[in-house]
């Protein structure tokens, strides 16, 4: 994914900037952010890289857990998160462009049948959140209520314990992204879980540093180059070498 081939000729201009982006975010968002280390370090950082690097800026992207992540960002320590939600981090500097759709659904083990349908059925659940997140408004405002059995967990591999804590009945469900747990799904089979409803997709940003003194630009750049990338993904398909994630993920953005 790393090369995202004849697609970069519709974004290849020269620019006197050249800077550096560092773009940060954990490594267990397969597959928006994965491992900085890794050939596949997520679509996300693919799409911005791809963008950024046409205009002759260098993009350094490093792993850290989100809650820290959006700090860094907010502190003018890291320039921004990949994709982010607007109501997350409502003092960064958002590009008017998308870089993703995502959605929360509910998981619980496999042999659940209780199944979400708006918050009054969470009632008398212990439910698995992760600190830093915005799941939507409805659920959002159960979490600040205080009424509710969430359980809020932070650091690395939030999802992966979350799951296990569920299925070691220490949670009845959690909350988490549906493409992010597909990808994990299919890298752990020995995960039995279930999908017990979802809420509505919403998008997410690129979410930029209020500290950053080329926020406004970082912004413009990224819109202009997303819309150059759609575009030449729907004109190209599978023709330009995208991976069928980054060519779904850049429709659904539409």
């Amino acid at each position: 994914m790393r090369k995202l081939g004849a697609i970069f000729i519709v974004l290849l201009s020269t620019s006197a900037w050249g800077g550096e982006l560092i773009i940060v975010a954990p490594d267990f968002w397969c597959p928006y952010s994965c491992k900085a280390s890794d050939a596949n370090r997520g679509f996300t950082i693919d799409i911005i890289d791809a963008i950024f690097s046409a205009h002759g800026d260098r993009v350094k992207f490093v792993n850290m857990n989100y809650a820290r992540a959006l700090s860094e960002v907010r502190s003018g320590e890291a320039t921004a998160t990949p994709a982010t939600y607007k109501n997350e981090a409502p003092d960064f500097v958002f590009p008017d462009e998308p870089i993703s759709s995502s959605r929360y659904c509910f998981y619980t083990a496999a042999n659940s049948q209780w199944k979400y349908t708006g918050v009054e059925s969470i009632a008398t659940l212990r439910i698995g959140i992760i600190k830093g997140y915005s799941y939507g408004d409805a659920l959002d405002r159960a979490i600040r209520s205080k009424h509710y059995d969430f359980e809020t967990e932070y650091g690395d591999d939030l999802t992966i314990r979350m799951a296990k804590m569920m299925m070691a009945g220490r949670l009845d469900a959690f909350v988490e992204d549906e493409k992010l747990l597909a990808y994990l799904r299919k890298m752990n089979p020995e995960l039995k879980l279930r999908k017990a409803g979802c809420e509505k997709a919403s998008d997410t940003y690129m979410a930029i540093s209020p500290k950053s003194p080329q926020a406004q630009r970082y912004a413009k750049i990224f819109s202009d180059g997303m819309k150059e990338l759609k575009l030449a993904a729907i004109d190209r398909g599978y023709r330009t070498g995208l991976s069928r994630l980054l060519y779904q993920g850049l429709l659904k953005c539409r």
